[in-house]
Parts: C-alpha cells; structure tokens; sequence
C-alpha cells in the first residue's frame, strides 16, 4: 500500500475511534449522574417558581437543578411600574 493512502485510512481509523468513545463518555456520564446531558430551552415564566422570603435564589436554583437546567436565578417578573408590588420568579436556564 503507498503511503498515502495508508496515512488516509489510519486517519479514519483514528476519527472512528474517538467518535465511538466521546458517544460512550456521554452516556457514561448520563448513567452515573441520572442527569440527562442535554440542553433545555430558558424557562421564565407564569408557570414557574415565585420567589420570595421564604424561596430564595439557593432555593431556586436548587429547584432549576433538580429539573435538568443548568442553574436558576430569582428575577423581577413583574411589579416594576404600577400599583402591584414587585414580584419575582425563579428562572432556570
């Protein structure tokens, strides 16, 4: 076989190698954990945590955590302007 072409299915060889052990370290890591290795859309909105003295931002980002997000923050929903007080929510991401 010429050189070349020895050169080009070492590559190969070496590429399929560490494709199949970065797919294994993933699932690997999705095993050990029980957390899925996945991005989610941002969540912040009517249907998530209110913030307030008793659920603060450790709380909340406890909370994001436990929903597969990468970290939760409290933040002003709404309340800014206007008669109503502020209100804030946990928001994961």
């Amino acid at each position: 076989m010429d050189f070349s072409k020895l050169m080009v299915v070492f590559t190969l060889v070496i590429l399929i190698a560490v494709s199949s052990v970065h797919c294994q370290t993933n699932d690997l890591i999705s095993a050990e954990t029980g957390m899925k290795v996945q991005d989610l859309p941002p969540n912040c909105g009517k249907d998530t945590q209110e913030c307030n003295e008793s659920f603060l931002d450790q709380d909340c980002n406890r909370y994001c955590v436990q929903l597969s997000y990468k970290h939760g923050v409290c933040i002003l929903s709404e309340g800014l302007i206007g008669p109503n007080p502020p209100k804030y929510s946990c928001c994961c991401d």
